[in-house]
């Protein structure tokens, strides 16, 4: 039987469960997609398919990986009360995206057009999960998904994605430091 027990939510680390699952906040949590009586099937039934039984779900922030993103990068940015609180913040945060952009897109262009982080939370996670699959093939398949905040791929993108790929259980990992 299919049971889906994390809903999107608004707030990046925020994310919430419903009843037996806990609160995520800065920490590694699982989420089990499927509940099923005969674990043993479930196993059977990712093996054969090659389908990812584990996501692991690396979560951050994100940045643009061109420049044409960075405006919607900036605006996404900025319109979030849990950043930066601004009076009229759907309206001012915007025009401060809008005016911010051009030296934005300059300092990415001195990086090389774009945010490395995409490609580094990649690197990340393909080792990860190769790792995981070497100590730990219980849980295997692993697969590593990337949900950003405020840039592509968006964490509500992603775990619609995760969902379709059937991902039976998943590892909610934030790549955020506090400090």
């Amino acid at each position: 039987m299919y049971r889906k027990i994390i809903s999107r939510s608004h707030y990046f680390g925020h994310l919430k469960f419903s009843d037996k699952a806990s609160k995520l906040r800065n920490e590694a949590a699982i989420f089990h997609f499927f509940q099923n009586d005969s674990k043993s099937n479930i196993r059977h039934y990712s093996s054969l398919n090659g389908k990812p039984k584990t996501g692991i779900l690396m979560m951050n922030m994100g940045g643009p990986s061109s420049l044409a993103e960075v405006q919607d990068f900036l605006t996404r940015l900025f319109t979030d009360k849990d950043i930066i609180p601004l009076p009229m913040q759907s309206t001012v945060g915007p025009l401060i995206a809008k005016r911010r952009t051009p030296s934005i897109v300059k300092k990415y262009s001195e990086i090389g057009g774009g945010s490395p982080i995409l490609s580094w939370t990649n690197k990340q996670g393909k080792l990860m999960t190769d790792l995981l699959d070497k100590i730990s093939p219980e849980t295997g398949p692993h697969k590593h998904y990337v949900g950003f905040r405020y840039a592509n791929p968006l964490t509500e993108n992603t775990l619609a994605e995760m969902e379709k790929d059937g991902i039976e259980r998943a590892v909610a990992f934030s790549q955020l430091l506090e400090c």
